[in-house]
């Protein structure tokens, strides 16, 4: 266990299952403002992607995602398949 500003936590432990592709979708939504729904990320992704092939793969990848709120880029990329 670790303390951290005197309060007990344990270390998240996370495995990133495609990290470029982590690392892809999180420089893709640096600038979208969260929380944000699922329609929302992929029209921004594409209004960023100006025909970028990577951008499309992304955009293709989001479709799996579940219809809801997402509250920041870690929830996208867990929701993604990319980070279990």
């Amino acid at each position: 266990m670790e303390t951290q500003n005197h309060i007990a936590g344990q270390r998240r432990q996370q495995t990133v299952t495609d990290m470029p592709r982590a690392a892809e979708v999180g420089q893709a939504l640096k600038d979208l403002r969260f929380p944000a729904d699922k329609r929302r990320i992929q029209l921004f992704i594409q209004q960023q992607s100006h025909n970028n092939a990577d951008y499309q793969k992304i955009v293709s990848l989001l479709d799996k995602m579940e219809d809801r709120q997402y509250q920041n880029v870690s929830d996208v990329t867990k929701a993604a398949g990319l980070v279990e």
